[in-house]
C-alpha cells in the first residue's frame, strides 16, 4: 500500500510540474 501511495504522490507531482512547465513555457515560446 505504501508503494502505491508513493507512486500516486510522485505521479501527481510529476503531472503538476509538467503542467506548470507547459503553461509557463508557452508564453516564453511566443
Amino acid at each position: 500500500m505504501k508503494k502505491l501511495s508513493i507512486l500516486a504522490i510522485s505521479a501527481a507531482l510529476f503531472a503538476s510540474i509538467t503542467a506548470c512547465g507547459a503553461f509557463g513555457g508557452l508564453p516564453s515560446l511566443k
